[in-house]
């Protein structure tokens, strides 16, 4: 063999290690050489992960179970090499091999917290199926994600392309006593010490948040997504306010698109300080059972350009602190769009960047754009519009349209992709009509979650 033949095969055979990387393995509880190499001698808690060990591209499989330490991720890899943790599943032939599995393993990872310090990229949490990793946060105080924080207070530290999917987050029950302790109760917070956008390239996609006191904090972000997600139960926890989102800038390119979002009695998703939501677009979801301000930009700072299309804002009358809900626009905003929303008990205060074709239930509230008109909305909780708006089990609310819903918002303005797919992933437009709200009709709605973590409050 010629040396130049040797080398490309030993080549290709480097990098189809690199690309497929080693395995690792975490149990609680395992009695082994708890080195990670197998099931046997599995790391035995989250903090005896031997980040010296793992490499860019590895997997570790994480069994069920309730661990009692947080999982502390730190690595800078690259696209193609990125380190993975998974929830392990019965059907993952590899980990399925490796010595000493139990099929008993393939259940919910139980988890107090998930933290990436920065600097770190390319990293991956996955739960694998729907809420397969559980973060319940214990105690009065604490966080269910945090990153970019560093090695403590006072530091900043870059974190990119981190990933966390198939994850829910659930805060302790001095949330709903309002006797939460030092900084209450959040359940992500990438936030402290932003000087600039150094927390890029982070989704959030089929999570689950509910009784925090604040659901997410942002602010250094760009770039990134929260999707498909269940976003709920927020509370006054006797430190916090009751935000979805509470952020300061830099806060840029950043989408939420496809959540239902509800239970948000106030603050909803609340920007402040300086130049905030910059690029920042919001399509495709649902704001139902909430009162107070839903989206606030706060007078006093400047915003924009805003991007908000295809959105249903629902207040039944009967949850949140004030009545009825608003999306406030006092704070000067430069650019953007507002269209395609359905505002049912929902008023607007200042003035949107250019709104159009969006439906009004309350009289004197229209934005006065091009396309923009009223609607009835019958019975508030329970509207002829959608198929169910169940004030009573809101996780079970389904914003898809009736057949009265779609002749009455029938009259949307056609935008350019990505805004023209809804969040079951049907083309918006077709047969020539494009329907106002988040869901095109005809369409069939995906089952309500079966296995959330506790009790809606």
């Amino acid at each position: 063999m010629s040396k130049i033949r040797f080398f490309l095969l030993s080549l290709l055979v480097i990098t189809a290690l690199q690309a497929y990387g080693a395995n690792y393995y975490v149990h609680q509880g395992a009695t082994g050489k708890n080195n990670g190499t197998s099931w046997n001698d599995a790391w035995n808690e989250m903090n005896q992960i031997n980040f010296s060990t793992l490499a860019c591209g590895d997997t570790v499989w994480l069994a069920g179970g309730n661990y009692s330490t947080g999982l502390k991720a730190n690595k800078t890899c690259a696209a193609g090499s990125v380190l993975t943790f998974n929830r392990v599943r019965s059907t993952d032939a590899t980990a399925v091999a490796a010595p000493g599995w139990s099929s008993s393993y393939d259940s919910t990872v139980v988890l107090p917290s998930i933290d990436v310090p920065g600097p770190a990229s390319y990293i991956t949490f996955d739960g694998r199926i729907s809420y397969g990793i559980q973060i319940l946060i214990p105690g009065s105080s604490g966080d269910g994600i945090d990153g970019g924080e560093g090695s403590g207070s006072g530091t900043s530290q870059a974190i990119d392309h981190i990933t966390w999917t198939n994850i829910e987050i659930y805060g302790p029950a001095c949330v709903t006593s309002g006797t939460c302790t030092g900084s209450g109760v959040i359940g992500i917070n990438i936030m402290p010490y932003c000087q600039s956008a150094n927390r890029t390239n982070l989704l959030f996609d089929h999570m689950s948040i509910h009784r925090t006191g604040e659901a997410t904090r942002g602010c250094g972000w760009s770039d990134s997504t929260i999707q498909y997600s269940l976003i709920y139960d927020t509370n006054n926890d006797g430190q916090q306010h009751e935000d979805i989102l509470y952020s300061n800038p830099p806060y840029q390119n950043v989408t939420w698109r496809y959540n239902k979002i509800f239970l948000s009695p106030n603050d909803g998703i609340f920007f402040e300080g300086g130049t905030g939501a910059v690029n920042w677009e919001f399509y495709g979801n649902v704001v139902y059972h909430s009162g107070g301000e839903l989206i606030v930009f706060k007078q006093g700072s400047s915003y924009g350009p805003v991007y908000i299309y295809n959105n249903v804002f629902e207040n039944d009358g009967t949850f949140g602190d004030y009545q009825p809900a608003w999306l406030d626009f006092t704070g000067p905003m430069v650019g953007g769009e507002v269209a395609n929303n359905v505002f049912e008990n929902v008023t607007i205060t200042g003035t949107p960047p250019n709104g159009n074709h969006n439906a009004f239930s309350l009289s004197g509230s229209s934005d006065g754009g091009t396309g923009s008109f009223y609607y009835n909305v019958g019975n508030l909780g329970a509207s002829t519009m959608f198929a169910n708006e169940s004030p009573t089990n809101p996780v079970a609310a389904d914003f898809h349209l009736t057949s009265t819903g779609a002749t009455t918002f029938g009259k949307g303005e056609t935008l350019a992709s990505p805004y023209n797919q809804d969040p079951d992933g049907n083309t918006r437009g077709t047969g020539g009509v494009w329907y106002i709200g988040a869901y095109q009709y005809p369409s069939t709605a995906p089952a309500p979650p079966t296995n959330l973590n506790g009790t809606v409050n």
